[in-house]
């Protein structure tokens, strides 16, 4: 009897591994990833989705810095080029060390929100448009973008904007 219920427990336990292993297969197992050199070579391409890195405290609610609005205007670009249009998700709760920017409520304005202000300005469909607003790091962009996005909804060939002055953080963190 002790044999048949170690042997249920051994089944259980390895069963649940399994389980386990197929998990982080799904949360980790890395998305199609290609370098593409320019904007213009990005719209020749079909994303899933386009990851929109912030870069600090915008100017205001619907205004973000200049070379944070120049990322937003290159992925709208792409999606507009895009056949099918994929999802555009703007990254970052905000600066860790900055303040952060606040509305006439006295509300917070994320990164992200900002962004998606600028994209949906720009002529992007509102529903294409999704934030992540946990994070206050690159590391945390990427973590986040990956386990509340990219995963659950099964996007695998993306495309990161970023700027050349942010692109070695950004490749040491995905």
């Amino acid at each position: 009897m002790a044999t048949s219920l170690q042997h249920m427990v051994e089944s259980t336990v390895a069963a649940a591994r399994d389980e386990e292993r197929k998990l982080e297969q799904l949360l980790f197992a890395p998305p199609t990833s290609t370098v593409v050199a320019s904007i213009d070579a990005a719209k020749t391409q079909q994303f899933d989705a386009i990851l929109v890195l912030g870069g600090g405290v915008p100017l205001a609610p619907r205004k973000q810095l200049p070379f944070v609005a120049a990322r937003c205007q290159a992925a709208a670009a792409v999606w507009r080029a895009a056949s099918t249009k994929p999802k555009i998700l703007c990254l970052s709760a905000g600066t860790a060390h900055c303040p952060q920017l606040l509305d006439a409520r006295g509300s917070v304005v994320f990164e992200a929100t900002a962004s998606a202000a600028e994209l949906i300005d720009a002529g992007v469909e509102e529903q294409d448009v999704y934030v992540e607003t946990t994070s206050f790091d690159t590391i945390g962009n990427a973590f986040f973008a990956r386990t509340d996005h990219c995963s659950l909804a099964g996007w695998k060939r993306l495309l990161i904007i970023t700027s050349d002055f942010h692109m070695d953080r950004t490749r040491a963190t995905v």
